[in-house]
């Protein structure tokens, strides 16, 4: 079992589904499972071009949607610095 599913009873697919997609108003989404049904936060994830624009923008307004805080800020700017040196 995944730590997010774990601590929160959801998997990775509708913790996002119900944390991040429906506040942005997305609705045409599919993500990839494995054969034991967990959701790679890496890969296999599938949203139209629209959908994808909608989450540059979240990031471009700092973790905000329509006047709503969705992710914060502090997360925005930790998701987008590399953890490894290459």
């Amino acid at each position: 079992m995944q730590t997010l599913q774990k601590a929160t009873g959801m998997s990775t697919y509708d913790f996002a589904k119900k944390h991040l997609f429906q506040p942005l108003n997305i609705e045409d989404s599919y993500w990839y499972s494995d054969g034991q049904g967990i959701h790679n936060g890496g890969d296999g994830l599938r949203l139209t071009s629209r959908d994808i624009a909608k989450l540059g923008l979240l990031y471009l307004q700092g973790g905000q949607w329509q006047e709503k805080q969705i992710v914060s800020a502090a997360w925005v700017q930790e998701s987008i610095h590399p953890k490894f040196r290459t």
